[in-house]
């Protein structure tokens, strides 16, 4: 499915924009919407959907000027496609410059919005916004090589970001988005796995253990380990040994 966000500064267009089967229909999933362009600006990175649809005219940020930062913060900003109830040739022009995908006139006509949804799919097909995690940047591997490489150390979204030279909405939105996990549950994940294979492989004792996977507290490493395993590290390394 491709991902979608929405802004619009009209509550009630918003909720029946939100509810048509089309998105569905299409093979689009609605992942974030706002009646504020502010808070999309937080969220979008974070979200990193593959298509935005947003109004023109709101207060503080309109649509044009989301778009605009949008390409400006993100290496791989959404798909833009404007919604509004103006056909104004001055917002067209300027939405022509940023290269916005479409035009959608309020009110909605169905069979105009079910045929704009296909040509996105089209373009998605065909374009780098949609690939999978093989052909993505180089330099994600070498996040993943990093995390690898410092699992013993304090490591925070920032710290990763700013070692591996990407931004930290680049980093945490590409574990969003192709990954289908969080940097912090990703983080967990592969120190459990460590833990797992020094229980597992050595005769270290469990405090060393969680000292080598990232956990200075003792006690916090066991917690972590049992909400991950349903047992503490000791019943799984004599489980483990004994089958």
């Amino acid at each position: 499915m491709y991902q979608v966000y929405l802004v619009d500064d009209e509550p009630i267009f918003l909720s029946s924009f939100l509810a048509m089967p089309e998105w569905l229909d299409n093979q689009f999933e609605i992942i974030g919407h706002s009646t504020s362009a502010r808070t999309a600006l937080e969220e979008i990175p974070r979200l990193c959907p593959h298509v935005l649809f947003t109004d023109i005219r709101m207060p503080h940020i309109n649509g044009l000027e989301l778009i605009e930062r949008l390409h400006q913060g993100m290496e791989q900003p959404p798909l833009p496609v404007i919604t509004s109830a103006y056909s104004d040739f001055c917002y067209l022009k300027k939405s022509l410059q940023l290269s916005v995908f479409d035009y959608l006139l309020k009110p909605v006509d169905k069979q105009d919005f079910e045929t704009l949804l296909g040509r996105i799919q089209s373009h998605l097909a065909r374009n780098t916004l949609v690939q999978p995690y093989e052909a993505y940047h180089d330099r994600f591997r070498t996040v993943l090589e990093y995390i690898d490489a410092h699992l013993p150390e304090k490591l925070t979204l920032s710290d990763v970001a700013e070692q591996t030279e990407l931004s930290s909405n680049t980093v945490g939105g590409y574990f969003s988005r192709y990954m289908n996990t969080t940097f912090s549950a990703y983080i967990t994940e592969k120190r459990m796995e460590k833990a797992c294979l020094y229980l597992e492989k050595s005769q270290k004792q469990v405090k060393e253990i969680a000292s080598l996977c990232g956990y200075p507290d003792y006690f916090y490493f066991c917690r972590v380990f049992q909400q991950q395993h349903s047992c503490t590290p000791s019943e799984w390394r004599k489980k483990e040994q004994t089958s």
